[in-house]
C-alpha cells in the first residue's frame, strides 16, 4: 500500500463490497456569479436588442482570401499551426471587418440589415497575444446613399450612451481620423468618438473599395465602441443628478449649411450660445438634395431648455433661442 486509497480500498474489500450502500457523490455547487464585464455587456445587449438591432456570434478566425478583400496582409497576424480550414487560419486583428461580411451575406436574403456583437480583436504586443472586446453596432439598407443610415446610427450611438449616464461625447471628423480609420472607412464619412479628450471608439461608411470587392448590395455603416475604455469612462463620469423639478421647453431649428460644415461645427455654435439654459439639443434631421442650393446640406436641432430653479417663460426661452440663431447667422448659415 502506497497511497490513502490503497487503505480504503483494502478495508473496503475485507468488510465486503456488497455491504457498502450505492451512492452519487455529493457535489457542492452553486449559482455562478457573472464579473463585472459580463453584466456590463449583457446592459449593452438589452438596449441594443431594445433598439430593433439583432446579436450575432461570429468567428474570431479569419483566411488569407478575406483578409486580401479588405486590403489587409498577413503581418502583425496570429496563425494557427492546423486549422480546420484555410478560411480559419489566422486569428482575427480587426474584428469589425467580421461584421461587415456578415451584413454582406444577410443583404443577399434582406432588403435592410440591422446587428451588433461583441468583437474580439487579437493583437500582437511584446508581452504576448492581447485580446481587445469591443461592441460592433453595423446596419444597411438596400437603395439607400448610406447617409440616412449614418445619422441613423449616431442616433443609435448616442441613444446607448445616453443610457449610461454619458451625454457629453462628441464625435472627432479631423484630419487624423481618416489616416486612422482607412483600412475600413470611406475618407470624408468618418468620425472618432471621444469624451473629452479620450478616444473610446469610431463610426463612420465602409470604403467603396471593400464594398465592390465584397459584391455588397447597399452601403453599410459601422461603429465601434471599446468596452474597457467605455467601461472606465462611466466609472469616472457617472453622475446622479435629481429630477428635475421644473418642466423643459423645446425649441427646434432647422439650418442650411454648406456641405463642407462639420457637423461638430454647428454643435459648438449651438452649445456655446445657448448658455446655461440649454441643458440639451439633438440632431434630429439630415438632408442632401432637391430643393436645396448646390453645395449645401439641411440639418435640424430639438433644443431644450429648463432652469433648475424655476419654469421658464415663453420669453426667457425667446430670448435664448435668439442667441442661438444669431450666432449661426453670423456663421452665414441659413436659418429656415
Amino acid at each position: 500500500m502506497n497511497i490513502e486509497e490503497d487503505l480504503i480500498e483494502e478495508v473496503a474489500r475485507i468488510w465486503g463490497y456488497n455491504k457498502m450502500p450505492a451512492k452519487l457523490p455529493v457535489i457542492r455547487g452553486g449559482i455562478a456569479k457573472k464579473s463585472d464585464r459580463q453584466v456590463f455587456e449583457d446592459a449593452i445587449k438589452d438596449r441594443l436588442v431594445g433598439f430593433g438591432f439583432t446579436e450575432m456570434h461570429l468567428s474570431s478566425f479569419i483566411g488569407e482570401r478575406a483578409l486580401k478583400m479588405f486590403g489587409l496582409g498577413l503581418e502583425n497576424l496570429y496563425q494557427l499551426e492546423n486549422p480546420t480550414s484555410p478560411d480559419m487560419a489566422f486569428l482575427v486583428h480587426i474584428a469589425s471587418i467580421q461584421f461587415v461580411r456578415s451584413v454582406t451575406e444577410n443583404l443577399y436574403n434582406f432588403d435592410s440589415v440591422k446587428i451588433f456583437g461583441i468583437g474580439r480583436s487579437f493583437i500582437k504586443t511584446a508581452d504576448g497575444p492581447e485580446e481587445r472586446r469591443s461592441i460592433i453596432i453595423a446596419l444597411a439598407e438596400r437603395g439607400k446613399d448610406g447617409k440616412e443610415e449614418f445619422y441613423s446610427l449616431k442616433g443609435t450611438v448616442d441613444a446607448l450612451l445616453d443610457s449610461f449616464g454619458i451625454s457629453d461625447h462628441w464625435y472627432d471628423d479631423g484630419p487624423g481620423v481618416v489616416s486612422r480609420h482607412g483600412v475600413w472607412a470611406h475618407p470624408g464619412r468618418v468620425a472618432e468618438i471621444k469624451i473629452g479628450d479620450n478616444t473610446i471608439g469610431a463610426m463612420g461608411e465602409i470604403s467603396t473599395a471593400i464594398l465592390e470587392r465584397l459584391k455588397s448590395k447597399a452601403r453599410i455603416v459601422l461603429a465601434e465602441l471599446d468596452i474597457e475604455k467605455l467601461t472606465s469612462q462611466i466609472e469616472s463620469e457617472q453622475e446622479f443628478r435629481p429630477i428635475a423639478k421644473f418642466p423643459a421647453i423645446v425649441r427646434d431649428i432647422a439650418l442650411v449649411i454648406p456641405e463642407s460644415a462639420r457637423i461638430q461645427e454647428v454643435e459648438n455654435t449651438i452649445q456655446i450660445a445657448g448658455g446655461q439654459l440649454l441643458v440639451d439639443f439633438d440632431m434630429f434631421d439630415y438632408y442632401e438634395g432637391e430643393g436645396l442650393p448646390n453645395g449645401s446640406k439641411s440639418v435640424a436641432f430639438h433644443l431644450i431648455f429648463q432652469s433648475e430653479e424655476r419654469t421658464l417663460t415663453d420669453k426667457e426661452v425667446e430670448r435664448e433661442f435668439e442667441k442661438v440663431v444669431r450666432a449661426v447667422k453670423a456663421k452665414d448659415w441659413e436659418v429656415r
